[in-house]
């Protein structure tokens, strides 16, 4: 007679043409038990690594750290570093290394308006590398000429003689002035030097070659510079204030101010030309940076917030 089993489809044996019998716990079948054994596993799986790694931190000084290090020793004392010394330069760079290394674990970088600067002015020398280039062409170097010739534009410069009256030491100096004025050569003559002897002690020079009219009121002040540059050549005339006192004086030459062939000015020119653009090729760069950014600043006086995007 046929067993049970044999009756009910064989449920404990496979099918010779079926799926081999579910072997898999019910209970592992469970989600919520997945899900926690394989929080278990990841646990121990990180604890393991941690527990594994052991390894320290590493610095390492490389032949070309100790070559700069030897480079700056000579650039400061004229000489190679013996062994003893080139030793301790390797230390203080290792223990700069430690302490930059723990002042950046310890967030002492953050917050800091030095660091930033610092970091700041370093980005952007790196962006105006960059953006540097070649050599201007010589096309380009007289394009540029053309447009900025006022900036080369040479001043002009008077040659003048002088005599000082002192108001510490004279009651009337201009007075005084007007009436030594009638002593001396009407005449354009520099060659007498008998106007030397007259006036008072003055602290600084009796006569002054191609001075443009900057330097003459860098030292006289610019009332007395305005005064010069009006003066004709040949003769004395006067008297004329300056922040020291009164003063007679012979202008014996002037050049006009002029613009210099681009011959003169090349290298300059051309200097000029490649700083305008590395500037120019910086600010772009920095624009694309800060296109990436929102800014948002403080309300204005109109209690509405600006934001720059």
């Amino acid at each position: 007679m046929p067993s049970d089993n044999a009756r009910d489809g064989s449920r404990t044996t496979a099918d010779p043409g079926g799926a081999p019998p579910d072997r898999i716990p019910r209970w592992l079948r469970d989600p919520l038990v997945v899900f926690v054994l394989l929080g278990i596993g990841v646990f121990a799986l990180d604890g393991w690594l941690a527990g594994s790694d052991t390894a320290r931190p590493v610095i390492e000084i490389t032949p070309d750290e100790v070559g700069r290090l030897r480079a700056r020793w000579i650039a400061q004392w004229g000489r190679e570093p013996t062994e003893p010394e080139l030793r301790t330069l390797i230390d203080q760079a290792v223990d700069e290394e430690i302490l930059y290394r723990e002042a950046q674990r310890l967030g002492l970088d953050r917050d800091d308006a030095i660091v930033r600067r610092r970091l700041a002015q370093k980005l952007t020398f790196i962006l105006e590398d960059a953006g540097a280039s070649g050599p201007p062409s010589g096309a380009e170097v007289e394009e540029y000429y053309a447009l900025h010739a006022e900036r080369y534009r040479r001043p002009g410069r008077t040659t003048f003689d002088h005599v000082f009256l002192s108001g510490d030491s004279r009651a009337d100096p201009a007075g005084d002035a007007a009436a030594l004025l009638g002593e001396l050569p009407a005449g354009g003559d520099s060659g007498d030097d008998a106007w030397q002897r007259l006036g008072d002690p003055f602290m600084l020079a009796r006569d002054y070659a191609d001075r443009s009219h900057r330097e003459i009121a860098g030292l006289f002040g610019r009332a007395f510079a305005d005064a010069v540059a009006e003066l004709p050549v040949g003769g004395w005339n006067g008297p004329v204030e300056s922040t020291y006192g009164v003063h007679l004086v012979r202008v014996n030459g002037r050049t006009p101010p002029r613009a210099p062939a681009l011959a003169e000015v090349r290298d300059r020119v051309a200097a000029d030309l490649r700083e305008d653009r590395r500037r120019e090729q910086s600010l772009a760069a920095y624009q694309e940076l800060r296109e990436d950014y929102e800014v948002r600043l403080p309300a204005t006086a109109a209690g509405t917030e600006s934001v720059r995007p």
